[in-house]
């Protein structure tokens, strides 16, 4: 039999024959133990010549931290010099990685950043390099992200270079504003007229390309021609195209694109394109973009009512009605959005409805197992996860799964805690159910889900610094943002926010006023706050909107009536958008007429 007991920083295994000792500080003693004798040249055996300087270090350290330095020196002894000379990296770099490999750990920063990648990518440190795209992705933005691309093209980082592209064509129509866009060469620039995922208007980049070539014309105006052909000007207005040719001094110039416009638009458009394009560019020129194809839009369930906001027309637009529920779970997975749960009488419902903005319509699917209201609804690797809630008696611990392809839901493991009210929101990698109600008291906790074990863990997590229920919550750029919700008898308008890396909370600036059971959704790293009720039991009509960048708070235009929503973003064809606008605005211009000529 084997006992183990567990000392101070020690830990023993014992049996009847034998004593197994164990420090639990012996990693970071042996350490410290090689840095200092690093520090004062202790059997020193090897020399890093880097830019001039001399680094001394110990062979068994380099070899047990890089792969690089584990093949150079597995050779004969004999075969390496005492000095070892390394080209291409700063002394700075070295410094920083040699520190790392002796101490376990290292700071990145946006000075230092280019200079250690370039290191760890060299010296085979690929935990550094990870940490370096990690630092890096959390930082991309409109005013960054074409040096970012170019970085991880550069040093073949292709997660980062996936990530930044996709910044990129999500967010076109305010990256071509940055002085760098102006300097990208060519090839790219051909490459982004072809890329079908940009979502910006048409017309816009048209004036980004003129821009483009304006700012080097004798050394750019030989590429019109090539950009404007992967251009998709049929999805361009004929005035627009027509102001251009005539006031534009580049394009009235340029006789290719003057003919080519006017192809695009006349009625014997396509017999003169054949002329001027290849079959493949033809092709490609009617072949819609993100833009014109789906766009990301702000909806909301309440009562009976769906709706979506306008941007553009910042109007609130009606969609297909739904039969009233109270506080179900809302979540969308691409151009689907599903509505599960609530209750309705004071009875619990298992009820998932899913909605497609294309016919906009509401279709019953396969309800959960377990009745519940006010759960958790997220989405995780393109499965629904309902977690948590009321069970019409307590509050609840269940989790269950769904999978849209197979219409389907799995009982998965439950939380370690009930909760009910809870914010429950997931990143890339796991599902965060923080704060709550467990029928006795407010929960200042969290559980974590990892999905690929099927298994809830609370240790570790630093507490919420104040407890709340029926609080919004949102996941951007690494952190999770909880805001409003109440506790006891108090509403709450504050809001905290939560590193997932550093593990620690930092308070935000507070909404306007206090509400809870509001509808939230992010995108873009802004978070939207829709209705809800606050702390008088009024219902609310007020729609705010969070910036995560500048820390503040703008307000929108209100919903139609007040509602405690639901919202979520969900991608809907563009026609759809500007088809039910124009009959929403249509009908309150009908309400407007009627009112005034009632009044006369």
């Amino acid at each position: 039999m084997v006992h183990v007991l567990r000392r101070m920083s020690s830990s023993y295994e014992k049996s009847t024959t034998s004593l197994r000792f164990k420090p639990e500080c012996h990693t970071n003693t042996v350490l410290e133990s090689i840095t200092e004798m690093r520090a004062f040249s202790i059997l020193i055996d090897v020399h890093l010549e880097v830019e001039g300087r001399q680094f001394p270090a110990h062979k068994n350290i380099l070899a047990a931290s890089s792969d690089y330095f584990k093949a150079m020196f597995s050779c004969p002894i004999g075969d390496i010099e005492a000095t070892v000379k390394l080209e291409g990296l700063t002394a700075k770099a070295i410094d920083l990685i040699l520190d790392f490999m002796y101490r376990g750990e290292i700071e990145i920063t946006e000075d230092n950043l280019e200079e250690i990648l370039v290191a760890s990518r060299m010296l085979l440190l690929e935990s550094v390099t990870q940490a370096c795209c990690k630092f890096t992705q959390d930082r991309i933005n409109v005013n960054n992200c074409w040096g970012i691309r170019n970085i991880a093209d550069k040093y073949s980082l292709n997660n980062l270079f996936g990530k930044v592209h996709a910044f990129i064509e999500d967010n076109f129509a305010e990256a071509k504003g940055s002085d760098e866009f102006l300097e990208l060469p060519f090839q790219l620039m051909k490459e982004l007229m072809a890329d079908d995922e940009l979502n910006i208007r048409e017309d816009e980049l048209v004036s980004a390309v003129l821009k483009w070539v304006e700012h080097d014309l004798e050394g750019r105006y030989q590429y019109l021609e090539t950009l404007f052909k992967h251009l998709r000007l049929n999805y361009i207005s004929e005035e627009y195209m027509r102001n251009l040719i005539q006031h534009n001094y580049i394009v009235s110039n340029h006789t290719f694109l003057v003919t080519l416009i006017k192809a695009v638009h006349s009625q014997s458009g396509t017999e003169t394109l054949n002329e001027l394009v290849t079959d493949e560019e033809l092709a490609k020129m009617k072949t819609p973009r993100k833009w014109q194809r789906i766009v990301p839009v702000l909806t909301a369930v309440g009562g009976t009512q769906t709706l979506f906001y306008n941007t553009e027309e910042k109007i609130w637009v009606s969609l297909a009605p739904i039969t009233t529920r109270h506080c179900p779970g809302l979540a969308s997975i691409e151009s689907e959005m599903f509505l599960v749960g609530g209750s309705r009488k004071w009875v619990r419902l298992a009820d998932c409805e899913r909605f497609s903005p294309e016919k906009n319509t509401w279709e019953d699917m396969a309800p959960m197992s377990v009745a519940r209201s006010n759960i958790g609804l997220v989405v995780l690797e393109k499965y629904l996860y309902s977690v948590g809630g009321y069970d019409g008696d307590t509050p609840s611990r269940t989790v269950e799964r769904y999978d849209p392809v197979a219409n389907h839901w799995s009982s998965m493991s439950s939380m370690n805690n009930l909760r009910d009210g809870a914010c429950v929101v997931a990143d890339d990698s796991n599902i965060f159910a923080i704060t709550g109600f467990d029928g006795n008291s407010y929960l200042s906790t969290m559980d974590v889900y990892d999905p690929s074990k099927d298994v809830w863990t609370s240790e570790g997590y630093t507490h919420i610094g104040n407890r709340r229920q029926d609080a919004m919550s949102a996941c951007v750029d690494g952190k999770i943002y909880i805001i409003g919700g109440y506790y006891n008898d108090d509403c709450m308008s504050s809001g905290e926010a939560y590193d997932i890396e550093d593990n620690e909370w930092m308070a935000i600036a507070p909404m306007s006023g206090e509400r809870n059971k509001a509808g939230c959704a992010a995108l873009n790293r802004k978070i939207y706050i829709c209705g809800g009720w606050e702390g008088s039991g009024n219902v609310l009509t007020s729609v705010e909107v969070y910036d995560t960048e500048t820390d503040c708070w703008t307000a929108l235009p209100p919903l139609p009536t007040p509602s405690a929503m639901r919202a979520t973003f969900l991608y809907f064809p563009r026609k759809q958008v500007d088809k039910l606008t124009v009959k929403t605005k249509g009908k309150k211009q009908k309400q407007i007429h009627a009112v005034i000529t009632s009044a006369q």
